[in-house]
């Protein structure tokens, strides 16, 4: 008997059996997102994720609220990695006898407070009851502009390389909860691990833009979403993530709690900024509107015409990361 020992080799095979030819499907397994085709100028792009208690959350961490919160905001997420807007969600959940309908409810309020701020509307789902676990699978369905939904397998040898947002902080945050740090010294980091913010505004900024290629939310690990984008791309990379490494307090809070800061930023995961390729001549436009938005861009590197050359430095030092990302089965 074969031991499932990663869950992208996985993923891959089922890649190689379930190839896209219906004629709606754009775009089926492989990506943040499924890729339909829609009415007029639309297409829409569904997600979805499970979530099990005490493999990806823990209620000694979060409020039943701040649980129902960030279930559907890493949702959402999948949805702005694929260029789209949230529309709707549905939820299934199996829910032991340690939970209580209050705190069930409570999850659901957190989902329906980042749904309002998204203007998203719970359509459907299912309730059961779990002999153990604590146990959630969301749904969520957006929509993009036709033919304009930023693909992993989209970049280009020469494209620019940047993230929308610092990268660590959730790590840090997780690492805090784990050993009981102080939570008011650590608010932040905490607070980022436990609240994400799916970065629906870079859509709406760039949306109607062809500077991006392609795209993908920092769930797993820069390094391992990267490398996500490349291996779909047929493509390889160059980075230095010394632009990420200038956050002075959180490298001192780092080094505080004896923690590899460069494991933590370029592999920690669960920041679910969007990792973007920018097409080579059009990085300064980006920037530009980036800067115009007031938001943050931080400039890594750029993509690589051969496939294996994948270099990762800091401050032009080669670093080594014993992992590059998260992997449910990996030994």
């Amino acid at each position: 008997m074969t031991v499932l020992s990663s869950e992208f080799s996985f993923i891959n095979s089922l890649l190689q059996k379930n190839k896209c030819d219906q004629p709606l499907l754009i775009r089926g397994i492989g990506d943040d997102c499924a890729i339909f085709k829609g009415p007029g100028n639309d297409d829409y792009v569904i997600s979805a994720d499970a979530l099990i208690e005490h493999v990806h959350f823990k209620l000694d961490f979060m409020s039943e609220y701040q649980l129902g919160y960030k279930s559907l905001a890493v949702n959402i997420s999948d949805i702005a990695a694929m260029g789209g807007m949230p529309l709707f969600y549905l939820v299934s959940i199996a829910i032991p006898s340690h939970v209580t309908l209050d705190q069930a409810k409570l999850m659901m309020n957190g989902m329906a407070a980042i749904a309002s701020q998204h203007n998203m509307i719970l359509i459907g789902g299912d309730t059961v009851k779990s002999g153990a676990e604590l146990m959630m699978s969301i749904t969520v369905i957006g929509r993009c502009i036709s033919g304009n939904a930023w693909q992993r397998s989209h970049a280009h040898a020469g494209d620019g390389i940047y993230v929308t947002g610092p990268l660590g902080w959730s790590a840090l945050g997780l690492h805090c909860l784990m050993h009981d740090h102080d939570p008011h010294i650590f608010s932040n980091y905490i607070n980022a691990h436990i609240s994400p913010q799916p970065r629906c505004d870079v859509v709406s900024a760039f949306a109607k833009d062809a500077c991006i290629h392609a795209a993908i939310d920092s769930s797993d690990g820069l390094i391992s979403d990267l490398n996500h984008i490349a291996d779909q791309s047929q493509l390889g990379y160059a980075i230095d993530i010394a632009s990420l490494m200038q956050d002075s307090d959180m490298l001192c809070h780092m080094q505080q709690l004896n923690c590899d800061s460069h494991a933590m930023i370029a592999s920690g995961g669960e920041d679910y900024e969007l990792i973007l390729t920018i097409a080579s001549d059009k990085c300064a436009h980006f920037e530009q509107v980036c800067n115009e938005h007031g938001m943050a861009t931080y400039y890594l590197g750029h993509m690589h015409s051969t496939c294996s050359h994948r270099n990762v430095v800091c401050n032009g030092k080669a670093i080594s990361l014993l992992h590059t990302g998260h992997d449910h089965f990996e030994s």
